[in-house]
């Protein structure tokens, strides 16, 4: 578990999802990491959003259970000719709890490894490159299940920090989007406990995208930094 002291009206916190591994002719693994690291906004950029009197006990502790994935097989054969290979999912819970009631909760994402997306697709995020420029994949993320002080809400999805898109029981996050927890009404939600499942989703690439067969192995290497706003 992480706790983060609050010392500013809106925190940054890049929570990896990474996505690892390796793959060989025969084995290979998926990994979910678990690190959370803290960061907060630039007080240059953000000056105006500074809070000057801030107290001690306004905290917010994230914490998720750490899920790996062998793929016992994962071998040469399961990369075909002309198409995509679906994996196991991997699925997570990210639990937030807050000393004092929060607005506003919410997550945006930053794909490390987008050079390797081949499709231009935002909801796509990369698994890392092999052979020169082939792309071994992507994966999805898949929101569901929200829940704010053990009641079942919507989430939501809009371009805009400060807009709520159309209550939805789940969304795929998406790069460039704003994604949230919302009343079925479609206002912000508020409370103190806040928590939402992850689904990962990898897809393997066909021996086209890959630019042929991976014949010294490869590493699965997805980075997804997942940034944790919100307001008092």
């Amino acid at each position: 578990m992480t706790i983060i002291k609050k010392r500013y009206p809106w925190l940054f916190f890049r929570r990896p999802p990474s996505i690892c591994g390796i793959v060989v002719l025969f084995w290979g693994c998926l990994f979910f990491s678990s690190t959370l690291i803290a960061e907060s906004f630039s007080s240059g950029v953000f000056a105006q959003a500074v809070m000057p009197d801030v107290l001690e006990e306004d905290t917010c502790s994230f914490s998720t259970p750490e899920v790996t994935y062998p793929y016992a097989q994962l071998h040469a054969s399961l990369f075909q000719r002309d198409n995509q290979k679906p994996l196991p999912l991997i699925t997570q819970t990210l639990y937030i709890s807050c000393s004092q009631p929060i607005d506003g909760m919410r997550i945006w994402v930053n794909d490390m490894a987008a050079s390797s997306v081949t499709d231009g697709d935002p909801t796509h995020f990369g698994l890392g490159q092999v052979n020169g420029q082939g792309s071994l994949g992507y994966y999805t993320v898949t929101l569901a299940n929200a829940q704010v002080d053990g009641e079942s809400v919507s989430l939501y999805q809009s371009p805009d920090e400060t807009g709520i898109g159309l209550p939805q029981s789940s969304v795929i996050l998406q790069s460039g989007q704003f994604h949230g927890w919302a009343t079925p009404a479609g206002a912000l939600a508020s409370g103190q406990q806040f928590t939402v499942t992850l689904t990962i989703s990898p897809t393997l690439n066909s021996l086209a995208d890959t630019h042929g067969p991976l014949v010294d192995g490869a590493e699965l290497n997805g980075d997804l930094a997942l940034r944790v706003s919100f307001g008092l």
